[in-house]
Protein backbone atom coordinates (compact mmCIF):
# COMPACT_ATOMS: atom_id res chain seq x y z
CA UNK A 1 0.00 0.00 0.00
CA UNK A 2 1.21 3.52 -0.76
CA UNK A 3 2.43 4.98 2.53
CA UNK A 4 2.08 8.62 1.37
CA UNK A 5 -1.54 8.09 0.38
CA UNK A 6 -2.33 6.69 3.81
CA UNK A 7 -0.97 9.84 5.49
CA UNK A 8 -3.04 12.26 3.40
CA UNK A 9 -6.01 13.89 5.14
CA UNK A 10 -7.44 15.51 2.00
CA UNK A 11 -8.15 14.23 -1.50
CA UNK A 12 -5.89 15.49 -4.29
CA UNK A 13 -7.35 17.01 -7.44
CA UNK A 14 -6.00 17.93 -10.86
CA UNK A 15 -8.35 20.82 -11.58
CA UNK A 16 -7.79 24.42 -12.71
CA UNK A 17 -6.64 26.45 -9.71
CA UNK A 18 -4.56 29.64 -9.60
CA UNK A 19 -2.25 30.39 -6.68
CA UNK A 20 -0.62 33.73 -5.97
CA UNK A 21 2.44 33.10 -3.80
CA UNK A 22 4.81 36.07 -4.14
CA UNK A 23 7.25 34.54 -1.63
CA UNK A 24 8.14 31.82 -4.17
CA UNK A 25 7.10 33.22 -7.57
CA UNK A 26 6.43 36.62 -9.14
CA UNK A 27 3.93 34.97 -11.51
CA UNK A 28 0.67 33.21 -10.59
CA UNK A 29 1.17 29.47 -10.15
CA UNK A 30 -0.92 26.68 -11.68
CA UNK A 31 -0.52 23.60 -9.46
CA UNK A 32 0.00 20.14 -10.93
CA UNK A 33 -2.26 18.88 -8.17
CA UNK A 34 -3.96 20.49 -5.22
CA UNK A 35 -5.74 19.54 -2.03
CA UNK A 36 -7.02 21.44 0.98
CA UNK A 37 -3.78 20.49 2.71
CA UNK A 38 -1.29 21.54 0.04
CA UNK A 39 -0.22 21.72 -3.57
CA UNK A 40 2.58 20.79 -5.97
CA UNK A 41 3.91 23.47 -8.31
CA UNK A 42 6.87 24.26 -10.55
CA UNK A 43 8.94 27.31 -9.61
CA UNK A 44 12.04 28.92 -11.18
CA UNK A 45 14.08 29.15 -7.95
CA UNK A 46 14.56 26.42 -5.36
CA UNK A 47 13.19 27.48 -1.97
CA UNK A 48 14.55 25.85 1.17
CA UNK A 49 12.40 23.19 2.79
CA UNK A 50 10.58 24.79 5.71
CA UNK A 51 10.37 28.23 4.07
CA UNK A 52 7.12 29.94 5.04
CA UNK A 53 4.93 31.36 2.30
CA UNK A 54 1.80 33.47 2.13
CA UNK A 55 -0.62 32.71 -0.68
CA UNK A 56 -4.07 33.31 -2.11
CA UNK A 57 -5.80 30.36 -3.76
CA UNK A 58 -8.46 30.83 -6.42
CA UNK A 59 -10.75 27.89 -7.16
CA UNK A 60 -13.20 28.73 -9.91
CA UNK A 61 -14.76 32.06 -8.81
CA UNK A 62 -13.94 31.71 -5.11
CA UNK A 63 -10.75 33.08 -3.54
CA UNK A 64 -9.18 31.88 -0.31
CA UNK A 65 -7.16 34.82 0.98
CA UNK A 66 -4.28 34.99 3.43
CA UNK A 67 -3.37 31.33 3.40
CA UNK A 68 -0.08 30.45 5.02
CA UNK A 69 2.03 27.39 4.29
CA UNK A 70 5.50 25.92 4.27
CA UNK A 71 7.63 24.26 1.61
CA UNK A 72 7.43 20.57 2.55
CA UNK A 73 9.80 19.18 -0.11
CA UNK A 74 11.58 20.18 -3.33
CA UNK A 75 13.33 18.48 -6.20
CA UNK A 76 14.79 19.29 -9.61
CA UNK A 77 12.27 19.35 -12.41
CA UNK A 78 13.65 16.72 -14.78
CA UNK A 79 11.29 17.80 -17.59
CA UNK A 80 12.30 21.48 -17.53
CA UNK A 81 15.92 22.06 -16.53
CA UNK A 82 16.46 25.16 -14.42
CA UNK A 83 13.18 24.79 -12.54
CA UNK A 84 12.07 23.01 -9.38
CA UNK A 85 9.04 20.98 -8.36
CA UNK A 86 7.98 21.75 -4.81
CA UNK A 87 5.30 20.62 -2.41
CA UNK A 88 3.68 23.24 -0.20
CA UNK A 89 1.77 22.30 2.94
CA UNK A 90 -1.06 24.78 3.52
CA UNK A 91 -1.82 25.78 7.12
CA UNK A 92 -4.84 27.86 8.09
CA UNK A 93 -7.93 27.53 10.27
CA UNK A 94 -9.89 24.30 10.06
CA UNK A 95 -13.00 26.13 8.81
CA UNK A 96 -11.00 27.56 5.88
CA UNK A 97 -9.54 24.16 5.09
CA UNK A 98 -13.01 22.63 5.24
CA UNK A 99 -14.45 25.19 2.82
CA UNK A 100 -11.46 24.86 0.48
CA UNK A 101 -11.88 21.07 0.52
CA UNK A 102 -15.61 21.42 -0.30
CA UNK A 103 -14.91 23.80 -3.18
CA UNK A 104 -12.18 21.60 -4.69
CA UNK A 105 -14.50 18.57 -4.56
CA UNK A 106 -17.41 20.57 -6.03
CA UNK A 107 -15.34 21.80 -9.00
CA UNK A 108 -13.87 18.32 -9.62
CA UNK A 109 -17.39 16.85 -9.69
CA UNK A 110 -18.60 19.58 -12.06
CA UNK A 111 -15.71 18.87 -14.45
CA UNK A 112 -16.34 15.12 -14.28
CA UNK A 113 -20.07 15.60 -14.98
CA UNK A 114 -19.31 17.81 -17.98
CA UNK A 115 -16.96 15.22 -19.55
Amino acid sequence: MNENKERRRHSRYTIPVVIDAPDISELPLIPEDVSAGGFRVIVPVKPEVGTGIHCNIQVHEERFHDCYGRVAWSGKNEQTPGSWVIGVRVDHTESDIGRLNEKLKEVAEEIKAAS
